[in-house]
């Protein structure tokens, strides 16, 4: 402690003693924070030295040079208050308290409404909360409205850069592709406040993510209150679907409950071809698959305030799920020169998935002072299992449609994943008159386990095949600490530096091979960001971070799963985490210009390559590092907001990829340049703005991802929105893909093999919503973050 007082003396050593600060936390009289209150200095003559509003915590920070000054505070409804002050060095005032305006009408009831997008030292934030297009859907949905996110093919992405990690209310969401998409499908829209897009998040953070973090804040009320939500969605795609949830909160005096229970049931539509150019045969593959969906979330949470600095809870988030799916292929080959059919192999598939997932949670929270010093500590379990059963049926025939000999083939391939993770985190926020610290650490460990086993039933008994069955043990444990500081400088410069050191140990022992895999590493991950203020008006930023990407589980596993006789995948035990570089210069006017120039370098890039086999036709995807990339990226988005009734945001992004392969994978190293547009137009239709439309449209040009150069696609969405019984009822009406044009199409050459796919995951779709909210008028529920998700956003489909 004190060499950290020495080293605080060292650096107020630099600080001009000319300049000085006065701080403060606005709140009601029911102790609430008051956002967006009026604060500032006037001098002798009456005039305005220094101001500013305060930010959602109630908190404000003015700099100021040495003198006498009144202080003011107002906000609309409450009495104006006022301080004589002398400013000889910085000065924290505590908690200001504004009392009710006794002489304000009764019935006067003032909406202060948040702009559309903000720009803050670290992130972009998305208020979702009067977008139509997301209305009565799932958090799924809201994403694919957020601007400079892509969500396609389970898979969710910065435009132009790679995958991002998903947190909600800043709790990482630990899992990955199937298992990702059903999590978010139980947020509904309704609850959701806001989408935060943090590109650098700062070293608080898990350093997961190689573009940053997508963080889904919910919503939150006020205090003294019980409600009860109803929602219901139909879905309509190829098939039907529906979802019927509620929610339930409580909160009074010290004590907030809340559940949220959920419940989907439906299926959809996946249609893919694929065109494989082998030196002498051409094979035209269709699939059709059917994925139908049984799915059961719950979240309930407590929380107890023990006294008037300590406060402690727990959460439970468990989700039970029975997807299934029934899949048709058919593959045509036919001969390069004389093109006549040489086979057609017809396969049929069957998924049957069981899926359990437990996340318990203990946590405490203890306020040392009136100014923010806090310590919150988290304590968490995480258990998972999913039981997979996986059969196909597989008959070759001739041109003449007669079964050809040895043709057929039946395979039934079982496994089950268990995992389970321990994790604890304690989070110190230290605020001083200088600057804002906080720092922290966190320790995890994590077992996984996955036993899969292949058997040929084609002689009608399954019958084990233990050089195609696999079990596989796989064990992490992580240490982290972090430190960052937050310091304004003058009125227009401020600072935020960050480190975060995280100690990684892994081993991987596949049982069957009779391998171990140990990897040890210990890695730095610094943040700063400087933020400039030229007037009310201007905003710049520049920001640099370090982000890593570790394998997935099943990434990790050697387990070759098997799709058809010619086609499978396999996980590579070896596998080591990627790191990526971010560097960004920002600009923001009047929250309604934001414009973006970014730099990311990509090292020991993860993916899995295809390889075709000449000689047996069979195609296979393996996990690999194998290649750098370098991503330039230059984003406007403008927010026309002058008309009542319209308010249109619209967007555009230019980038270009390079990509340097560091292992030879017989792939030409894709480079170019890509784009993205969209518009989104929001408009009132009636004079009491109780019916709100929406009309959105995104085109996505040709570009390079990975291996593959995706072509160009696009989607026109529509939506309404009726507010009834003064908004406790909302009924929405939606189509999104009217015209069928958010089409996945891509092609690469691997070898002397041409490949190209064509894949659409059933984005046409037509959905009712209805909503239906009833309770008091005041509401708190202290919904608290769990302390393990980094780990759980890496569990495979």
């Amino acid at each position: 402690m004190n060499l950290f007082k020495i080293f605080i003396i060292s650096l107020i050593s630099f600080s001009s003693y000319s300049q000085v600060d006065i701080r403060g936390v606005v709140k009601d009289a029911a102790n609430m924070p008051i956002e967006f209150a009026d604060v500032f200095l006037t001098d002798a003559n009456n005039q305005i030295i220094s101001g500013g509003i305060t930010d959602d915590k109630g908190a404000f920070n003015l700099t100021t040079k040495q003198g006498t000054y009144k202080l003011t505070v107002s906000f609309i409804g409450y009495a104006e208050w006022n301080q004589n002050v002398t400013l000889d060095k910085d000065m924290d005032l505590g908690s200001i308290i504004l009392k009710a305006d006794k002489n304000q009408l009764d019935e006067v009831v003032v909406t202060a409404k948040k702009p559309l997008i903000e720009r803050k030292v670290d992130r972009l934030v998305f208020n979702i909360e009067n977008s139509v297009a997301a209305s009565g859907g799932n958090g799924l949905d809201a994403l694919r409205v957020a601007p400079g996110v892509r969500v396609q093919n389970d898979a969710i992405s910065m435009v132009g850069k790679s995958s991002m990690a998903v947190m909600v209310d800043d709790r990482l969401i630990h899992l990955s592709g199937d298992d990702l998409i059903i999590f978010l499908k139980t947020l509904q829209t309704d609850n959701i406040k806001s989408i935060e897009v943090i590109t650098n998040p700062p070293a608080k953070f898990d350093a997961e993510g190689n573009s940053g973090i997508i963080n889904v804040k919910l919503k939150h009320s006020d205090s003294d209150y019980w409600n009860v939500s109803l929602n219901s969605l139909y879905r309509q795609t190829t098939y039907p679907s529906g979802t019927f949830g509620g929610n339930f909160n409580y909160q009074k005096e010290n004590l907030s409950l809340f559940t949220n229970l959920s419940y989907e049931n439906g299926s959809k539509r996946e249609t893919e071809t694929e065109k494989i150019f082998y030196p002498t045969q051409k094979w035209d593959n269709n699939f059709k698959n059917r994925k139908i969906a049984k799915i059961f979330s719950s979240h309930i949470g407590l929380d107890y305030r023990l006294s008037d600095t300590w406060s402690a809870g727990i959460q439970y988030l468990g989700n039970f799920s029975r997807p299934h799916s029934n899949q048709y292929n058919k593959s045509i080959i036919k001969d390069n020169i004389s093109l006549s059919i040489d086979s057609i192999i017809n396969t049929i598939a069957y998924d049957n998935k069981k899926t359990l997932s437990n996340s318990y949670n203990f946590h405490s929270f203890i306020k040392l002072d009136t100014i923010g010093k806090k310590i919150s500590t988290n304590f968490d379990y995480f258990d998972f299992r999913n039981d997979l059963k996986r059969s196909f049926q597989t008959q070759a025939i001739t041109e003449d449609f007669s079964s050809t000999p040895d043709g057929y083939l039946s395979v039934d391939n079982k496994g089950i994943h268990d995992l389970k993770i321990y994790s604890a985190k304690i989070d110190v926020d230290y605020p001083t008159l200088w600057a804002n610290f906080s720092f922290g650490g966190k320790v995890y460990f994590s077992k996984t386990h996955y036993d899969n086993k292949y058997f040929d039933s084609t002689a009608g008994v399954p019958i084990l095949q233990p050089n195609r069955s696999n079990i596989f043990d796989y064990d992490e444990n992580t240490q982290a600490l972090y430190f960052m500081g937050n310091k304004k400088l003058s009125e227009k410069w401020s600072i935020q530096l960050g480190l975060r050191i995280e100690n990684t140990q892994t081993k991987g022992n596949s049982i069957t091979l009779g391998e171990i895999d140990r990897n040890n590493y210990l890695q730095l991950f610094p943040t700063i960001y400087i933020l400039n203020k030229t007037n009310d008006a201007s905003v710049f930023s520049l920001n640099y971070g370090r982000r890593i990407s570790r394998p997935r589980y099943n990434e990790l596993n050697p387990f070759q799963v098997y799709y058809s006789p010619y086609s499978y995948t396999q996980g590579n035990p070896t596998l080591t985490p990627s790191f990526t570089d971010n560097i960004e210069f920002q600009y923001a006017f009047k929250n309604v210009l934001f414009s973006s120039l970014s730099f990311s370098h990509k090292s020991r890039g993860r993916g899995n390559p295809p390889f075709f086999d000449d000689d047996t036709k069979i195609q296979y995807l393996i996990d690999l590092n194998f290649y750098n990339t370098d991503t330039y990226n230059l984003s406007e988005v403008y927010i026309f907001n002058k008309l009542d009734w319209l308010q249109t945001e619209l967007q555009g992004n230019l980038f270009y990829t390079t990509t340097n392969f560091t292992k030879d994978v017989n792939i030409s190293e894709p480079k170019g340049w890509g784009a993205f547009v969209s518009v989104n137009n929001r408009f009132v239709l009636n004079t009491k703005k109780t019916i709100n439309g929406e009309i959105n449209f995104w085109y996505q040009s040709p570009q390079f991802q990975d291996v593959y150069k995706i072509k160009g696609s696009a989607s026109l969405d529509l939506g309404l929105k009726f507010s009834l019984l003064k908004s406790k009822l909302n009924i929405g009406v939606f189509a999104d893909d009217v015209l069928k044009t958010d089409i996945e199409r891509a092609n690469t050459k691997s070898g002397n093999t041409n490949y190209s796919y064509s894949y659409y995951n059933d984005y046409r779709n037509f959905r009712l919503s209805v909503n239906y909210r009833f309770g008091a008028t005041h509401l708190k529920v202290e919904k608290h973050n769990f302390g393990n998700e980094e780990e759980k956003n890496r569990i495979d489909n």
